[in-house]
């Protein structure tokens, strides 16, 4: 049974290529451009695993991950054009946004798959 992956880019290119590249490793995927539409998808759709843009606008990844912590252990995937968690944005308020994994959006289409096998 294939993995049911949802992706947050406000991007439609990065969208595109992050869905074909789960797709052609054999997962299902939803794509949705924000933050809001995210969450309503995995009310909706219950997926296995959320692959987030950092920056989108209005509900960025980190907040989008914020609300999901408050009743999901759901696994997350953060997208972003920085290395990670920004210093002066910690991702502790929450100690379990912790255990989230995170890339780069430079990333090779093939590293994203891979990683949630």
């Amino acid at each position: 049974m294939p993995h049911h992956i949802l992706v947050a880019d406000d991007d439609p290119h990065i969208r595109e290529i992050i869905c074909f590249a789960l797709e052609k490793a054999g997962m299902k995927t939803l794509a949705v451009p924000d933050g809001a539409a995210a969450l309503q998808a995995i009310e909706r759709h219950a997926p296995d695993l959320v692959v987030l843009d950092i920056g989108m606008p209005e509900m960025d990844g980190l907040e989008v991950c914020r609300r999901l912590r408050h009743t999901s252990d759901l696994p997350v995937l953060f997208l972003s054009a920085a290395r990670g968690p920004r210093r002066n944005q910690p991702t502790t308020g929450n100690s379990r946004m912790a255990d989230c994994c995170w890339f780069r959006q430079a990333i090779q289409p093939a590293s994203t798959a891979s990683r949630w096998r």
